[in-house]
């Protein structure tokens, strides 16, 4: 004899409207635009943990460097690909939702705005961190 509630369906971290109700505490929702390339070929997927690098210009040289490691997807946006596809446009534009801490923000919003990125897809059985040091282009050449 109870009504039918939706509060009473969802879970308390579902009640919560939009994007918002699943950032995790401590957290915030960044969104990064990616294509075919740097976004794992298109497989991304909500749930997904991903590590970033990042590849900035320097007065001496390219350099990249394993910004962020384990970072949630919230969310992934494809509603450009079809428009991108149809007008031959190779690897279509898409936004991803990730879920960083204010400190993780800072480095990957500096290097999406002023350098390149690139997502690493994470095995959800990896839960390691490592550390690498800073590679530039020189460091490839013999």
């Amino acid at each position: 004899g109870e009504q039918v509630l939706r509060a009473r369906l969802m879970r308390g971290d579902e009640q919560a409207e939009g994007l918002a109700g699943v950032v995790p505490p401590g957290k915030r929702a960044v969104a990064v635009a990616v294509n075919d390339v740097t976004g794992v070929g298109g497989s991304l997927r909500k749930g997904d943990r991903v590590d970033i690098v990042g590849t900035l210009e320097t007065g001496h040289g390219a350099v990249s460097t394993l910004l962020l490691q384990g970072i949630e997807v919230l969310a992934v946006n494809d509603a450009g690909r079809g428009t991108a596809a149809s007008q031959g446009v190779p690897g279509g534009q898409r936004t991803v939702i990730l879920a960083v801490t204010p400190q993780e923000a800072l480095p990957l919003v500096l290097a999406t705005e002023e350098g390149r990125i690139r997502m690493l897809l994470r095995s959800p059985k990896d839960q390691e961190t490592v550390s690498l040091p800073v590679i530039r282009l020189t460091d490839l050449a013999p």
